[in-house]
């Protein structure tokens, strides 16, 4: 656990889907926001949805450290400027906004000079353990062929996107040597160890056994065209500036501007960030996949915290890497989920990585 969370920089950018965390946590001007800092996507496209506050929380300081220079990218680039430094992850221009932001804003600056050593001479989106996922990309292309990927991510419906994938892709990508890939591969994409053993313990052994469901579902139901995540994973780039996460896109740049101010970051864990609030402060939590990484003792550590600091209504989300991993049984009184909710966001989640997406509210 402590590899995972202090080993530098882990996730470039967020695997949750922002428009499934916007219809579930329905965030407006009176909230205030606790979620994981992770790649910072998520903060920043929350921001967009204009709570009062939100609190950015990671232990890893790497992460809050790369979040910095997108929230100060924000405040003092223009838009064209922005995209090439997050859009594109161009290294050379997110280094010449270290030399501008230094001299405007030393304190932000000193944040991110720490980090301009991990970024790959390759750009943002090469860097860190999330990098694997962008060579698994490269491994599809090569299992698959380009020219058939590429018909598969551009088709015109749904119809022919399902036609492609079920005749020319999955069969490749499940050949006889992928079929065999072991799960245990997955701790190079940023999956935790007590992830990985879940889905041992559920008999998922080998990729196939844990991804070939999900997939069957993504790529026939979800149009691959607009899915920005899968797009930059299959070709290294978002299709274009309207096909990319929310905060990146030109026509909300001002409002992230002006929004960014709200963001609040915090290095330590989630429980230890709680214990130092009030109680019924909280109206939303967004905790990604972090309950997945902790043992069953600090689990039920988070949750209790989570029911103390939140309001009664508090909305709180959850995604779950392999299913059955829930809020403790003695916590699970204080919260009422609310399953066709959850049931119509798992089957919306672009990115196919989780088992369940998962909505509660508090009851007080």
């Amino acid at each position: 656990m402590l590899f995972h969370f202090r080993n530098g920089i882990i996730y470039n950018q967020t695997w949750e889907d922002p428009y499934v965390d916007a219809e579930a946590l329905k965030i407006d001007k009176d909230d205030i926001v606790v979620a994981l800092a992770s790649g910072g996507c998520n903060i920043l496209n929350m921001a967009l949805l204009g709570p009062s506050t939100i609190y950015a929380i990671d232990r890893n300081p790497a992460q809050i450290e790369l979040l910095s220079p997108k929230i100060a990218g924000a405040k003092y680039l223009d838009y064209e400027e922005y995209w090439r430094c997050f859009g594109l992850g161009n290294v050379d221009r997110i280094k010449a906004l270290y030399d501008r932001i230094r001299l405007i804003a030393p304190e932000e600056g000193a944040h991110f000079e720490r980090r301009l050593p991990d970024i790959s001479p390759q750009g943002l989106y090469r860097t860190g353990r999330l990098n694997t996922l962008y060579t698994l990309g490269d491994w599809i292309r090569r299992t698959c062929s380009d020219t058939r990927l590429q018909r598969f991510a551009r088709a015109e419906t749904i119809k022919a996107q399902e036609a492609i994938y079920r005749t020319e892709i999955k069969p490749r990508l499940w050949n006889f040597p992928n079929r065999y890939i072991p799960s245990v591969t997955m701790a190079l994409y940023g999956v935790s160890g007590r992830q990985i053993r879940g889905c041992l313990l559920n008999r998922q052994l080998f990729l196939k056994d844990l991804f070939e469901k999900r997939f069957d579902h993504l790529f026939t139901t979800i149009p691959m065209r607009k899915n920005y995540f899968w797009q930059r994973i299959f070709f290294g780039e978002y299709p274009d500036r309207s096909i990319c996460p929310p905060y990146l896109q030109e026509n909300n740049f001002n409002a992230l501007k002006t929004r960014v101010a709200r963001i609040i970051l915090r290095v330590t864990s989630m429980t230890d960030f709680l214990k130092t609030q009030k109680d019924s402060s909280i109206t939303v939590f967004n905790l990604s996949d972090l309950p997945d990484f902790l043992s069953a003792a600090e689990r039920k550590k988070l949750w209790d915290e989570v029911a103390r600091t939140s309001r009664n209504g508090a909305r709180v989300l959850y995604r779950n890497f392999t299913a059955g991993r829930s809020v403790p049984r003695s916590t699970l009184a204080r919260f009422e989920i609310a399953r066709e909710k959850s049931a119509s966001l798992s089957a919306k989640e672009m990115t196919g990585s989780y088992a369940e997406v998962l909505l509660f509210t508090v009851k007080k």
